[in-house]
């Protein structure tokens, strides 16, 4: 629903038998360049929800659609999955950006961290039911192969991507210091400086 509010803002109401070419669409709609993959991937979205069906080389629109209004279905849905909140706090946030993001006229990291806070997004990495998953095999899969160590052996770490810590939380208390190398990356500094604060123990 957000992309399809995103793409009506920046004025495309898709019509039922209307020929889509991505790098027409972008260029009609002023999306800059370097969110051409993005685009791509959302009419593949599109076309996972039944909107979009594949016309080589691009994409048919289905049928007519009115403009959604995705902010009034948020509290229906937080009702439904209430363990999803921070999820759907993200989205809330986002998505009401993301035309003037495609555009070139909104900061995307200023979405994701206000002023540059991470709060938010370490609550979504930490406390989503899909990351609590992820992050429990991964931790165990981890302590699995620092048992099988041999004794004296340094296990090493390369975490890339670390982002807001959300693995490295669930990870790194339950490895030996003594016998573990931990490296976390990337690409934003602030991210890593964070990091290095967080889990300096």
């Amino acid at each position: 629903a957000w992309i399809l509010h995103a793409l009506a803002e920046l004025g495309w109401r898709p019509r039922a038998g209307e020929s889509v070419d991505p790098d027409e669409l972008a260029g009609r709609l002023g999306i800059l360049p370097r969110y051409g993959r993005l685009l791509a991937r959302w009419l593949r979205v599109l076309a996972e929800d039944g909107v979009l069906e594949r016309e080589p080389p691009g994409w048919r629109v289905r049928e007519d659609l009115p403009r959604p209004e995705p902010a009034a279905r948020r509290e229906a849905l937080l009702a439904r999955f209430p363990d999803a909140r921070a999820g759907f706090e993200l989205v809330a946030r986002c998505g009401p950006a993301l035309a003037d993001i495609l555009r070139g006229s909104g900061d995307p990291l200023q979405q994701l961290f206000p002023d540059g806070s991470t709060e938010l997004a370490e609550a979504l990495y930490r406390d989503a039911p899909e990351a609590q998953a992820c992050n429990q095999l991964v931790r165990e899969a981890l302590r699995a192969l620092a048992a099988a160590q041999p004794e004296g052996h340094l296990l090493r770490i390369l975490e890339v991507g670390g982002g807001t810590g959300g693995t490295t939380a669930w990870v790194a208390p339950a490895l030996d210091p003594q016998r573990t190398e931990y490296r976390f990356t990337d690409v934003g500094p602030l991210l890593v400086a964070r990091a290095r604060e967080r889990f300096a123990a």
